[in-house]
């Protein structure tokens, strides 16, 4: 059995549907608009951990992430932060 068109052709043509706009866009602003909130509500909750973790080490903030004292909220932050950029844009 052979495909009448390449790899190439297929691959564009399973990401044309990616490409078109969507339907109805308030659906779109509604979902994108959803998730800013949602992501931001995560932003000040992972920021005030960070904030809370410093504190209680006697630190500044910036020390407190520079010198990797719980890298694990520090990671939380750096991930909302990065999720919520694209949303701004």
């Amino acid at each position: 059995m052979k495909f009448s068109c390449s790899l190439a052709e297929r691959f564009i043509d399973f990401y044309a549907c990616f490409l078109q706009p969507p339907g109805n866009i308030k659906y779109a602003a509604l979902v994108i608009g959803g998730s800013f909130i949602i992501e931001g509500a995560f932003l000040v909750v992972a920021t005030g951990a960070v904030r809370k973790g410093a504190a209680a080490e006697g630190m500044k903030v910036r020390d407190y992430v520079w010198g990797g004292h719980d890298p694990t909220s520090v990671a939380v932050v750096t991930e909302v932060i990065v999720v919520c950029s694209p949303l701004v844009v």
